[in-house]
């Protein structure tokens, strides 16, 4: 059975060789309808192997290729959407066809407004028709294989009471979206959840058994006391490398405003990941990366001021690193300057900081009041452990404690976590547990409605607490 990694690489393959060949009919094209060529004197191939023309062979793929993992096409590679794959594709020929226009092609531009338009058009249709051809032709091929049951992806079930029409909703499920059940779990006290020919599975033991299984993608059947029942399940499964739906009850559906995965089928809604559209996703990620390098090479010699007068304000390391929790649970070091003494935490219990704490270094308070400690955290940003936006990151020994009081805490580690968030920026520091549970809501509210103009926003109100020094 092919892999996600191989059909990854047909998707690149023939989306590199189609924008080539429209580069080079668009090429032909404008030889014979470009009015400074002379065709007496210049054949076709002497005008394809002009330096420029050479040279956009090779940009103007490059940067599509750029444009296509942008758009997130790359992202899942199986059970591809046709609708979603012809607007992705019509989007980035466009794009593309806007920026190769304006940088290019302004010096072909005439007082014939048709022959310019035409330039376009041509480019447009060539780069939307080349690419998206064999794009159908491989996913209609990977959807056969799946609705022929050739090509499914193992999961293991989860349930809590008797599903009506169990056996159709499987049967349903296997031909939309190819996740095939191999194993379930029966969580309801009566024991009436069964799929015959499966495995069957403790729920103590999911871990375990997701492991043992290699299973990619769980699926939670609608449990009768609501979502928040399966929040614990969900908990333990986020740090695992796998995807878990959820098939709530009609009544769940009503007021829940996720995104369904398919339209086709039964509703499967993923909890295990933000429902942001993935090409936001791979924007956001890339402009951490570029915004994160340039505050980097931007801050260096402030950064290293800082160090010295840390260095020289009390004794202890410049650059203070403390295990944070982030990203589906996996832990991370977070780099910040150092604020507080070194003897801080020395009876070993972590401790929240308040106004007038003791610990504070005097300095550190400079620091922490324009928040400027938090400036190496953009090395953090660079290395994946964060974003610019998100959720702030908080420690195991609190999160044991938020967890008791919220369980749905667990949602924020859907996404990186931020140097800046909608918490920080509307509630600013948590000086109790209590206080992390009021500031989570809008760290909730922010998963909820996370896009790339929210960011933008959460960054300018950033600035403003920044340069008016309400760090504190």
């Amino acid at each position: 059975m092919i892999n996600a990694q191989t059909r990854r690489l047909q998707y690149l393959f023939c989306d590199l060789v189609a924008t080539e060949i429209a580069v080079l009919l668009f090429d032909i094209y404008r030889y014979f309808v470009h009015e400074s060529v002379n065709h007496a004197y210049v054949s076709l191939e002497q005008y394809l192997c002009y330096r420029m023309l050479l040279l956009s062979q090779i940009c103007i793929p490059l940067m599509m290729m750029g444009l296509y993992y942008l758009s997130g096409y790359y992202n899942k590679i199986f059970v591809k959407s046709r609708i979603s794959e012809i607007i992705t594709t019509i989007k980035t020929a466009f794009f593309g066809t806007l920026i190769v226009f304006f940088v290019q092609l302004i010096n072909d531009l005439s007082s014939d407004r048709v022959h310019d338009y035409m330039l376009f058009i041509v480019l447009f249709a060539l780069l939307f028709v080349l690419v998206y051809l064999p794009r159908v032709v491989i996913t209609s091929r990977s959807l056969k294989l799946v609705r022929t049951e050739k090509l499914s992806f193992p999961a293991l079930m989860v349930g809590f009471a008797s599903v009506p029409n169990l056996r159709d909703k499987l049967v349903s499920i296997q031909h939309t979206t190819g996740i095939r059940a191999v194993a379930y779990i029966d969580g309801s006290k009566t024991g009436e959840f069964c799929i015959d020919g499966c495995r069957k599975v403790q729920a103590h033991d999911i871990i375990t058994q997701v492991r043992a299984l290699d299973v990619k993608n769980v699926v939670i059947f609608q449990h009768p006391e609501g979502m928040e029942a399966v929040l614990p399940i969900i908990y333990r499964l986020l740090p695992e490398d796998v995807a878990v739906y959820i098939l709530p009850p009609e009544s769940d559906m009503i007021m829940s405003r996720m995104r369904q995965s398919d339209v086709t089928g039964e509703p499967l809604m993923e909890v295990s990941c933000t429902q942001m559209p993935q090409s936001t996703l791979n924007i956001k990620r890339v402009s951490d990366v570029a915004f994160g390098m340039l505050a980097l090479l931007v801050l260096a010699i402030p950064m290293g001021v800082i160090a010295l007068i840390v260095k020289a304000d009390s004794t202890g390391p410049v650059i203070y690193r403390q295990r944070r929790i982030g990203f589906r649970r996996k832990p991370f070091n977070i780099f910040k300057f150092r604020t507080m003494r070194m003897d801080a935490e020395s009876e070993g219990t972590p401790r929240l900081s308040s106004e007038n704490d003791s610990r504070i270094t005097r300095v550190g308070r400079i620091l922490r009041k324009y928040r400027l400690d938090e400036i190496p955290q953009f090395f953090n940003v660079v290395r994946g452990d964060m974003s610019i936006v998100g959720p702030r990151p908080e420690r195991e020994y609190f999160i044991k404690q938020i967890m008791d009081r919220a369980p749905y805490y667990t949602l924020l580690h859907q996404v990186r976590p931020g140097i800046t968030s909608w918490g920080m920026v509307k509630y600013g520091y948590a000086t109790s547990v209590e206080q992390m549970v009021e500031r989570m809501r809008y760290d909730l509210l922010y998963i909820e409605n996370i896009s790339f103009a929210v960011d933008m926003k959460i960054i300018l109100h950033t600035a403003v607490t920044v340069i008016s020094g309400k760090g504190l």
